[in-house]
């Protein structure tokens, strides 16, 4: 597999735009699954690497939109607002904290294949990292896996509560 390059990104976002009749106002950031950029509607165009990570978060968008789920425990949800299967690209609402974003490295209707040694691991982990804030984020795991949406990516990046500050 060739690694895309974030100026292929980039002219992929800029042809969904010029598809949409919109424009890219600035990036919002990029990660290892993607990168996402601001257009003049106000909404996020994200461009996946690959189709089956595209698969998987368009999945889980269409799933939350068809709930009618904007926010889950008090954290928005971006709306699904359209895509593009060519151009690996998700057109979604921009959300302000506290929300949840990022579904590139779910699983869908199963639970991950970790061991039960893994998952204690993670969950340890997982404590540590979110403190007083573990309850809630584990309620909105739990909602999600009501879904059939796996989330295993539970990070302060990807669901972020509002003045979320990791030193506390």
């Amino acid at each position: 597999m060739i690694a895309m390059t974030s100026s292929e990104l980039f002219q992929r976002a800029a042809l969904y735009c010029q598809h949409h009749r919109s424009s890219i106002v600035r990036e919002l950031g990029s990660g290892t699954d993607g990168s996402v950029w601001e257009t003049n509607r106000r909404t996020a165009v994200k461009i996946l690497k690959l189709p089956q990570t595209f698969q998987q978060e368009l999945e889980s968008y269409r799933r939350l939109f068809q709930a009618n789920i904007t926010e889950i425990c008090g954290y928005a949800v971006p709306r699904l607002i359209d895509f593009s299967v060519p151009l690996l690209a998700i057109e979604i609402d921009i959300v302000q904290p506290p929300r949840i974003l990022d579904f590139g490295k779910v699983t869908l209707d199963r639970p991950p294949d970790f061991s039960e040694q893994t998952m204690a691991d993670w969950n340890d982990l997982q404590q540590e990292l979110w403190g007083d804030h573990w309850p809630t984020i584990q309620k909105i795991l739990a909602r999600l896996r009501s879904l059939g949406i796996y989330y295993s990516d539970p990070n302060p990046y990807n669901i972020t509560p509002e003045n979320w500050d990791p030193e506390l």
